[in-house]
């Protein structure tokens, strides 16, 4: 059972409640821990297209300075834009694994599932000067599929 705060939220109509650690969310703590060390990839990269890990990463970061300045709606217009374009694939397919959480390096050189669309969507957003505290990654369940889904 997670420790939950008593200052609970409505998101699209329903109370969600903040949990007080992430041990109960292994993959979103794996992925946050990850991220420290891409951040240092994402200076380099930042300081020259050829330490940027792929040519995705490099449009990826090229974007993301573009879009500094813009309205918030804006940037998350153009964040799910540039996301989308990447290919829709199973965890199975990229990873061999039924659920596997990427982080952006990982989703720019394979691609991903729904949860991986969200966290590069999430970075993005952050990088863009968005504080963590206006954004959610959010995992519903899809009831017509009986699927979870990130959105």
């Amino acid at each position: 059972m997670l420790p939950f705060s008593a200052n609970a939220e409505r998101l699209f109509g329903y109370i969600g409640f903040k949990a007080n650690t992430l041990t109960g969310l292994p993959r979103w703590q794996r992925v946050l821990e990850k991220l420290e060390y891409e951040k240092q990839i994402f200076s380099r990269c930042d300081e020259s297209a050829t330490f940027c890990y792929s040519d995705e990463m490099a449009e990826w970061r090229d974007f993301v300075k573009r879009m500094q300045g813009l309205s918030r709606l804006q940037q998350v217009r153009e964040v799910n834009n540039f996301v989308n374009r990447w290919r829709y694939m199973t965890d199975y397919d990229v990873w061999g694994l039924s659920d596997y959480w990427a982080t952006p390096v990982e989703f720019l050189q394979n691609s991903g599932d729904c949860e991986d669309y969200a966290i590069l969507k999430y970075v993005s957003l952050r990088n863009m000067g968005i504080p963590a505290q206006d954004l959610r990654l959010v995992v519903v369940r899809d009831v017509v599929r009986d699927i979870a889904h990130a959105i």
